[in-house]
């Protein structure tokens, strides 16, 4: 099967199990802050008016703000600060900001945060817990409720909506977060940048540093490939001792943005983390940290170091610089093939 082939069956497939997003998607929620400052970050998906959409807090069960009349573009950010009198933004800077009065705040131990329409139809929702062993009833309830509107999946294990510790592993892990200021859980992106929405714990993680109102910035499109794959170790074997490993190569003229490299399967499944912002895998800062240009290897394993399947994999190349705002995105293709 030549590469042609697998490129023509991979454009073909993919258009398939790209699973559409809500029109407003919950992206990073920061519970628990000083003086209740707490915030909630939502992606715009699709343009539009969404005048009087409202964010509820689940437990205890409330609404923290309706959505003032606007004109929503993809891709905008929008953030919502808890515990301020101050008037909502009229016009976009970076992100739209509003705030709400709400002093309660967004609990430590247990929370949930959901987004209806006017007519109270839910669109999307988290929930996240810090894992003590013991949850009470009424977070319990609204567990259950997010349950019932087809929000959420079970975790790592069933929950039947009445065992606490269940309940808690069925819900994002809040437990570094409930003893640090200045953390939140951020939703995780595919290989489009776009975010994740499987309705899971699997599409959130504990980040200990905020990421407020840039997680999801728009891409500075460039005239150049940023990422691209070198053409004599593509496809390769990683049995095959002449051919054991593909080369990355990368160029970006910014020079103080943190790149990430991913290696995805062709159903949006993260295989390993090369890059993390500038570390690698095992947390180390790397040499790529201030580069331009650099090239980085993949030997055909997963972040468990298990041999992956022959087939088609995605690079995904993503940097960005906090001090601009700017974010860049690339993506070429790698073909894992068998030693005959």
């Amino acid at each position: 099967m030549n590469k042609k082939f697998f490129f023509i069956l991979f454009f073909l497939i993919f258009p398939f199990i790209v699973h559409s997003l809500p029109p407003l998607i919950i992206t990073e929620v920061a519970p628990g802050e000083a003086s209740t400052k707490d915030w909630i970050e939502i992606f715009v998906s699709s343009s539009g008016n969404y005048n009087g959409y409202k964010i509820y807090s689940g437990y205890p069960k409330r609404v923290i703000k309706i959505l003032p009349s606007r004109e929503y573009k993809r891709g905008d950010i929008i953030v919502i600060m808890m515990n301020t009198s101050l008037e909502d933004a009229q016009t976009k800077q970076n992100y739209w900001i509003f705030y709400s009065t709400d002093t309660t705040g967004l609990y430590d131990s247990e929370g949930f945060v959901y987004i209806t329409t006017p007519y109270d139809n839910w669109i999307d929702a988290v929930g996240w817990s810090n894992r003590d062993g013991s949850i009470a009833k009424d977070a319990i309830d609204a567990y259950n409720e997010m349950k019932q509107n087809n929000m959420w999946k079970e975790g790592p294990q069933v929950a039947d909506g009445n065992n606490d510790v269940e309940v808690q592993n069925s819900l994002v892990d809040w437990s570094l977060g409930a003893k640090t200021d200045a953390a939140s859980i951020q939703r995780r992106k595919d290989f489009f940048g776009l975010p994740m929405d499987a309705d899971s714990i699997y599409d959130w993680y504990y980040s200990k540093i905020a990421t407020f109102g840039y997680g999801y910035k728009e891409v500075v499109s460039e005239t150049q490939k940023i990422v691209e794959v070198d053409k004599n170790t593509n496809p390769f074997c990683p049995e095959d001792i002449n051919n054991s490993f593909v080369k990355i190569n990368f160029n970006i003229e910014d020079f103080d943005a943190k790149k990430t490299i991913v290696i995805y399967d062709i159903t949006g499944k993260e295989i390993i983390k090369l890059l993390d912002k500038d570390r690698l895998p095992n947390g180390d800062l790397s040499t790529y940290s201030s580069v331009r240009a650099g090239s980085i290897t993949w030997d055909g394993r997963d972040s468990s170091s298990k041999r992956v399947p022959t087939g088609v994999y995605i690079v995904y190349f993503e940097a960005y610089n906090p001090t601009n705002g700017k974010r860049y995105i690339s993506k070429d293709v790698v073909i894992v093939g068998r030693k005959w």
